[in-house]
């Protein structure tokens, strides 16, 4: 489902946009659709290979010439340089990337739960708050979407630590809302169900659907749903 977490119009959402894990899956499609739109985009992800391969993908959705940028970063690691990935005010940025490491708790590694909360809890921290300093420091709009996951309501097995690193990004958004109730800035959550996806792994069926179908319905009721939930697709309200 989709929930936002802040008042306003959403109709100058601008042209620039910043999607972090947007190589593969879900990331990728919010990519596409965007570029579809007229955005410029930037992508992150780790793999340079999968970066450029994700490039040519985009730009061969569009009919038009698209502006693409990739950088290659890995979130899960330390000492990132966030005005390095954050090198112009960005409009839109959806904090995609996310590390799943499903699995009995006590037989996960400490490597890859620290990798699981950096990703997916400290680098969307940080670079949430400096999409919020880059746009008031240019004095533009900025909205930040949060790709949280259902995950985070239902009891799904092997996934305590997972699920509640997703429950976090839902929690954060609404009090960094709250925080700039008033301002040009606002924050989004996305909460997709059963998507298949290289990271999810399920299998087409009557109840899970398409990553591209999940970034279309999120874009498409950002600019006129506010303040409502609602699921990513028609089959995960089924």
């Amino acid at each position: 489902m989709v929930r936002s977490s802040a008042d306003g119009s959403g109709e100058n959402l601008g042209r620039s946009a910043l999607v972090t894990g947007g190589s593969l899956g879900i990331g990728l499609e919010f990519a596409k659709e965007l570029s579809k739109k007229g955005y410029e985009v930037k992508i992150v992800g780790r793999n340079v290979e999968r970066l450029e391969n994700a490039k040519h993908e985009i730009q061969e959705a569009c009919d038009t010439e698209t502006s693409v940028v990739t950088q290659s970063v890995d979130l899960g690691s330390s000492g990132i340089e966030m005005g390095e990935i954050f090198d112009r005010s960005f409009s839109l940025v959806i904090l995609n990337a996310g590390i799943a490491g499903r699995g009995k708790i006590l037989e996960q590694s400490p490597e890859v739960l620290e990798r699981m909360v950096k990703t997916n809890i400290s680098q969307q921290v940080l670079m949430t708050k400096h999409a919020i300093l880059n746009a008031q420091s240019s004095s533009t709009s900025c909205t930040v979407l949060h790709v949280s996951s259902i995950v985070s309501d239902v009891n799904f097995p092997f996934s305590a630590t997972y699920g509640a690193t997703k429950r976090f990004n839902e929690l954060f958004a609404i009090q960094v809302a709250r925080s700039l109730r008033g301002k040009d800035i606002r924050t989004h959550v996305v909460k997709p169900s059963t998507t298949t996806t290289r990271l999810t792994g399920y299998k087409d069926n009557l109840f899970t659907s398409e990553a591209s179908q999940v970034a279309s319905a999120t874009l498409n009721s950002m600019p006129y749903h506010l303040c409502q939930t609602q699921y990513g697709s028609l089959n995960h309200a089924i």
